[in-house]
């Protein structure tokens, strides 16, 4: 496991990840609580006297009470995250709000939607957890398979391009070039590319995690198709649209629907989307979609081997606030 004591590096822009952070660290706390004050102490322990304002150019400086005012500033918009993820999510939502204090329930008494918001979480910050990131990452494809098998029809036909094979879909071994094939023949398209343009033992998925298409009984192209991508990491902004790789794959008879799965909250403390500019061109399921659209009543998450290790950890684990 990599340390919980590491001071993360994120933006202060990004008040979803700094709530998700004061939330790992509720978790782990040696009384499942963590108080206001011990928020602004471990920034003010962390950063020290100067804090480096985005909004202000960095040659000011700042006076003693302005830092203790921007200190409380930023634990006052956790608290707003805090506060509207209890609100809208309610019963799903793995900790309450008492007075200036967030509380986590106890892992025993987590229900199943509570567990899967906890592994959510330990997948949106996977640097604290780097020795269970294989485990944490191939549960998350498993995951979004389930939410875009809820999202779509019955008969839809559902692929994983990645290595975990299971029954939620058809699964595909073999390189890259090997499954753009089995991929244009499901959905009766031409392939673009050779296997020369790939590296003979390349058995990565290409840049596609998930394909999905409606079938018709005519057996022709023209269809419904998904292509999808599953990311754990913050750099999926940056990443290829899936749409775009499939198309430079093969032909495409109409352009792929996009989608992406993330396991992190995206979202403003009103919980429109944080950075609306990179929600354009794509349908993006983050932690809260996921939860929406898991079955419960036919999925338990302590199905996926990631719970019983995050249930481990909880209980085993020093406390570190």
């Amino acid at each position: 496991m990599g340390r919980l004591d590491k001071y993360p590096n994120y933006r202060l822009f990004d008040d979803h990840l700094w709530a998700d952070y004061f939330e790992i660290l509720c978790l782990f706390s040696s009384d499942r609580s963590l108080t206001r004050g011990e928020m602004v102490d471990r920034i003010r322990l962390e950063e020290g006297d100067l804090i480096i304002d985005e909004d202000i150019p960095t040659e000011e400086s700042h006076l003693p009470e302005e830092i203790d005012d921007e200190y409380e500033a930023r634990a006052e918009n956790w608290f707003h995250h805090f506060r509207n993820r209890e609100k809208i999510l309610g019963e799903k939502y793995p900790f309450t709000l008492e007075k200036d204090q967030l509380v986590s329930n106890m892992p025993e008494n987590l229900n199943p939607v509570q567990k899967i918001y906890v592994y959510l979480l330990f997948c949106s910050h996977l640097k604290f957890f780097k020795d269970y990131q294989p485990i944490l990452t191939s549960d998350f494809e498993h995951l979004s398979l389930l939410a875009i098998k809820a999202l779509l029809p019955t008969r839809a036909k559902i692929i994983s391009v990645g290595k975990r094979i299971d029954s939620v879909q058809t699964g595909m071994r073999g390189n890259v070039f090997s499954k753009i094939q089995k991929i244009a023949g499901e959905l009766k398209e031409k392939i673009l590319v050779s296997e020369t343009d790939f590296p003979s033992r390349s058995s990565g998925d290409g840049g596609l995690d998930i394909i999905a298409y409606i079938p018709f009984s005519d057996n022709k192209n023209s269809l419904i198709v998904y292509a999808g991508q599953c990311k754990c990491s913050l750099e999926w902004i940056n990443a290829k649209n899936p749409a775009l790789v499939l198309e430079s794959f093969m032909t495409c008879n109409h352009k792929p629907i996009n989608l992406f799965f993330i396991p992190f909250l995206f979202r403003k403390r009103n919980f429109d989307w944080h950075e609306n500019q990179n929600v354009k061109s794509k349908i993006l399921i983050d932690r809260l979609r996921l939860i929406d659209l898991v079955n419960f009543s036919t999925f338990s998450p302590d199905s996926l081997s990631s719970i019983e290790k995050i249930n481990n950890l909880l209980v085993e684990t020093e406390p570190t606030v």
